[in-house]
């Protein structure tokens, strides 16, 4: 019992970060006590055992979620990592149990961990749950508050409908983290349903921005606005597609200024009164600004180079570009 005060100090004294380095020496001193101590000899002993050090370790994740302030008051952030520890916590809890279990079966003379697993672990699986939908609901959060700090024109309305839906949440005055009541999964059914219509509606706001964009570097700059604020998974596949389709473009861009290059490179068009020399430089660079520009953005997302997108319709895009750029 000495043995495993000490290495049960952790469940008091540690945060879930910390605890799971400690979890390796804890789950091994158990394994001594059980097979040395004549009160912990039953499966039913043992299992009970287990059941309070689980329900420990829920105690201690409550409290460090909750270390800053309420739910609301906490930066979003830091909120999120601090429910992702709980989980990890769980996993490792988990994996050393199971681990100790095969370790003990090579040899079958010996005491087993043959003790009910979701007895041990029934709760805090359901906890995680709970701090999985938590995760899900913040990350949402945190995804739509940020559309309301871009400079992204006419997106007001899709800002002002996830507040509204923000609102009606927050009023509620249960407790988020009972994973025993049934409140919080049927108001989460509801949020997420209405930010489904909303992430419709963002999907058509997107679309329609693009659509009116009338350059390729308008669309870039557009593309680089929804990247730094758009983080889920579904929306940053979108913006991929529309990141091919804007290179193709640039592609059909690229071809229609050596098209004019070639038109009007022995007599270039000249301003008023502009000596043949300097008008003609001012000229060719005009038209080199027009590509270098967007090109300078693409650059800042080297995964689109890579890819197999130059391929478009001949291989003579990629020679304009060349015979502008170093004409």
């Amino acid at each position: 019992m000495y043995i495993l005060e000490k290495f049960s100090e952790p469940l008091y004294k540690f945060d879930p970060v910390q605890m799971i380095t400690a979890l390796p020496g804890f789950i091994n001193a158990i394994k001594m006590m059980h097979s040395i101590a004549r009160y912990y000899n039953t499966s039913e002993r043992m299992t009970a055992l287990f059941v309070k050090v689980t329900n420990q370790m829920i105690t201690c994740c409550r409290n460090y979620i909750l270390q800053d302030g309420k739910l609301w008051e906490q930066d979003r952030t830091r909120l999120i990592a601090k429910l992702k520890a709980c989980i990890d916590l769980s996993e490792s809890y988990q994996y050393y149990y199971r681990k100790t279990k095969l370790e003990l079966r090579m040899n079958p003379q010996g005491k087993q961990f043959d003790f009910s697993e979701s007895a041990i672990f029934g709760k805090f699986d359901q906890f995680c749950w709970r701090v999985q939908k938590l995760i899900d609901l913040f990350t949402t959060v945190q995804q739509f508050s940020a559309l309301s700090e871009s400079t992204i024109e006419n997106i007001q309305p899709i800002v002002k409908g996830f507040d509204d839906v923000l609102v009606e949440l927050k009023r509620k005055k249960y407790n988020f983290l009972d994973y025993r009541s049934q409140l919080f999964d049927n108001d989460y059914m509801d949020f997420n349903y209405k930010i489904q219509g909303l992430e419709a509606k963002l999907v058509d706001f997107i679309n329609q921005c693009f659509a009116n964009s009338k350059s390729t570097r308008h669309s870039l700059q557009l593309l680089h606005q929804f990247r730094y604020i758009l983080q889920q998974e579904s929306l940053q596949k979108l913006l991929d597609e529309k990141h091919r389709a804007i290179f193709k473009k640039y592609g059909d861009d690229v071809e229609k200024i050596m098209k004019i290059y070639n038109a009007y490179k022995d007599n270039p068009p000249l301003g008023r009164n502009a000596p043949r020399v300097s008008g003609s430089i001012a000229w060719a660079r005009q038209l080199l600004r027009q590509v270098e520009q967007p090109m300078e953005l693409f650059k800042q997302t080297p995964a689109i180079l890579e890819a197999k997108v130059w391929n478009m319709q001949s291989n003579d895009v990629v020679l304009g570009f060349f015979m502008i750029l170093f004409c």
